[in-house]
């Protein structure tokens, strides 16, 4: 027999003792199962627990068992009603509170219906609660969607202009390449050719200064306190030796170039300007320039006088043939004196050639 006192509790709202008593009940080794000890169980299930999944389908088993006495069908019908119209106002009173996935319920509800003889009508009822339930799962796809939507707007889709801050035409440019690959993608052939023709152009005539003008604005502006002495340095310095090394280094690595300070000072880079400066026009170097100490120059000299001398003394001989000239003359054999009192001519040469080598010039000397 069943407890009297849950049918009691449950006449007073007293829901949670009526569960707890029929919890008890099936703790117990035999246990008498009724339609009417199972609709108690499944309307304190729903309106303590907000669960009435497992106890419909205990319900649906039971009305296909045995057990089940179909002839009894006003009392069969009463109880089902009863059950029905019990959560039915308790949802009205207080909105649905179910903790379980609203299409289980729903299918189990369906699978229950099915289940009944065609003697027991409860329609009404039926599909009243199926009504709560299926607006319940609008309302949650309404508010799930709701909720995504506000997600999104708050985190923006990722696109191909994360990460850029770009001026409004670098955004429109974004804007019409998306629409082109959506073209794309819904085989609309000739409406993406449009965007990308015009995308093309664009491309073609591709302004940096136009596009991120949050880059170059201030790059420009801070170049402005200094670009005329940075313009003097591009015009003098930019054929010279220490260019040559310095823009090695920076191909090499900005970083490293703007780290490790100056390459040059000025006084030391204006010096090489002029000596840079002389040798394109001479294809040669001079001794106060600082290219090799004044020491080894005055080797490299000695020879280099004698040399000319004796080349202008071969042609004055040739253009004053049948002159009188003894003056000349003399002047001439006292410049070959001169010469042959040096340690020798092709010692001298040899040296040359190591100091050249030493020093790494690649220069010719007539």
């Amino acid at each position: 027999m069943m407890n009297e006192d849950i049918p009691r509790l449950i006449y007073d709202l007293k829901y949670q003792d009526a569960l707890e008593l029929i919890m008890q009940e099936l703790e117990k080794e035999e246990v008498e199962v009724s339609l009417d000890f199972l609709s108690y169980a499944c309307v304190c299930a729903y309106i303590v627990k907000g669960i009435c999944l497992e106890q419909l389908e205990v319900l649906t088993a039971f009305v296909k068992s045995e057990d089940f006495d179909g002839n009894k069908v006003k009392k069969n019908t009463k109880t089902l009603a009863w059950l029905f119209d019990t959560i039915n106002e308790h949802i009205y009173d207080n909105k649905l509170t179910l903790s379980e996935p609203l299409d289980h319920v729903l299918s189990s509800l369906l699978a229950f219906k099915e289940a009944l003889p065609a003697s027991v009508n409860i329609n009404v009822q039926l599909n009243k609660l199926k009504s709560y339930l299926v607006s319940a799962k609008k309302d949650k796809e309404s508010k799930e969607t709701q909720k995504t939507e506000e997600v999104m707007e708050e985190e923006p889709k990722e696109s191909i202009s994360v990460g850029f801050k770009g001026s409004t035409k670098l955004l429109q440019l974004f804007k019409k390449i998306e629409l082109c690959m959506e073209l794309s993608n819904q085989n609309r052939q000739f409406e993406a050719a449009l965007f990308y023709k015009d995308i093309q152009e664009e491309l073609t005539n591709f302004d940096p200064i136009a596009y991120f003008p949050e880059v170059f604005i201030p790059f420009y502006r801070n170049l402005s306190k200094s670009y005329v002495k940075i313009q003097s340095f591009i015009e003098n310095s930019q054929d010279t030796l220490e260019w040559h090394i310095a823009e090695q280094m920076y191909k090499s690595s900005p970083e490293a170039l703007v780290s490790g300070g100056e390459i040059y000072q000025a006084e030391e880079l204006e010096n090489t300007h002029e000596v840079s400066d002389f040798i394109r026009e001479h294809q040669s170097i001079l001794p106060s320039m600082g290219v090799i100490n004044d020491k080894s120059y005055s080797r490299i000299s000695q020879v280099i006088v004698g040399d000319e001398e004796v080349e202008q003394e071969e042609s004055t001989e040739n253009a004053i043939e049948g002159q009188e000239a003894d003056d000349d003359y003399s002047v001439v054999d006292n410049d070959r004196s001169h010469i042959q009192k040096e340690p020798g001519h092709q010692g001298n040469r040899d040296r040359l050639d190591e100091i050249a080598d030493e020093h790494a010039f690649d220069f010719e000397f007539d």
